[in-house]
Order: C-alpha cells, then sequence, then structure tokens
C-alpha cells in the first residue's frame, strides 16, 4: 500500500511540475514578444534591448564617427505595456569614446559614461503598432533633439 501511495504522490507532482512549467512559459510569453519590437528613426534602427527591473531599455548605433552604442532608459513602462502607452521621462547614455558631461554615470548595464542626459518620450498608436517621438538633451539640459520612430514591419 505504501508503495502505491508513492507512485500517486509522484504523479501528483509531476503534474503541479509541468504546470507550472507551462504558467512560467505563458508569463514570460509578453516580454518575448516585447523584446521583438524594433524601430526606423532619423537616427537611425532602434530596437528593445532588454528590461532591468521597471526600466525598458532601447538601445541604437551612436551617430557619429565613435561608433558606439546609444541606450535609451525608460521607466515604468513595463507594466503599462498591455493597456495604452503614454508619455514617459528617463534619460540615455552613449558608450563612446569622449566626455560630454562633467560627471559619470553608471547605467544598469554596467557602462560608465560621460556621455548622457536626460530624455522624453511619447508613444502614438497607429493601427496596431506603437510609434514613438523622443527628445534627448546633453547631460541635465532639457531635451530638445528630436527622434522620430516608426515601427518596423515584416
Amino acid at each position: 500500500m505504501l508503495e502505491t501511495t508513492k507512485k500517486q504522490v509522484m504523479k501528483k507532482v509531476n503534474r503541479v511540475s509541468v504546470w507550472f512549467l507551462w504558467l512560467a512559459v505563458f508569463a514570460a510569453f509578453p516580454t518575448i514578444v516585447l523584446a521583438d519590437e524594433s524601430w526606423t528613426s532619423n537616427v537611425g534602427n532602434i530596437f528593445w534591448e532588454k528590461e532591468v527591473n521597471n526600466t525598458v531599455i532601447f538601445q541604437y548605433a551612436t551617430p557619429n564617427v565613435y561608433k558606439g552604442k546609444t541606450r535609451l532608459f525608460i521607466r515604468n513602462l513595463v507594466p503599462d505595456t498591455v493597456g495604452e502607452r503614454g508619455s514617459y521621462t528617463g534619460y540615455w547614455t552613449d558608450d563612446s569614446k569622449g566626455e560630454l558631461c562633467e560627471a559619470s554615470l553608471t547605467d544598469p548595464t554596467g557602462t560608465k559614461t560621460k556621455r548622457w542626459g536626460r530624455f522624453s518620450i511619447t508613444f502614438e498608436k497607429q493601427d496596431e503598432s506603437w510609434n514613438w517621438i523622443g527628445y534627448t538633451g546633453d547631460c541635465f539640459d532639457e531635451p530638445s533633439r528630436k527622434i522620430t520612430a516608426v515601427v518596423e514591419t515584416d
């Protein structure tokens, strides 16, 4: 009788394990889909790189002679992606050589740089896609350089 009970318990454990595995896969699905977002813009192709805690990171090739990576950090976008997107503020960093600001900033990816600034972004829904307009500013300056991004389609 003890052997039968062990087998029944193992069957239940296996069923629960499979259920939790499926739950984990489906819970990660929105993140996987969102990570595929990319846009064509006046500064080049921009893509949704990853999320760190409650911050989304967009990335594009720095449009200058240094050929670095520029990252846009947008807080609180992650919980808002299922519903309506709106306007957000954040900051940008650039891992190119050279100094732009007096102070260094270390971003969530661990990159320490003196090339950073403020950023604002407003999403606009067109059909089922999210285009956006953003503005960057150097260091603590008010964001004023415009980025216009249109979602890439297959």
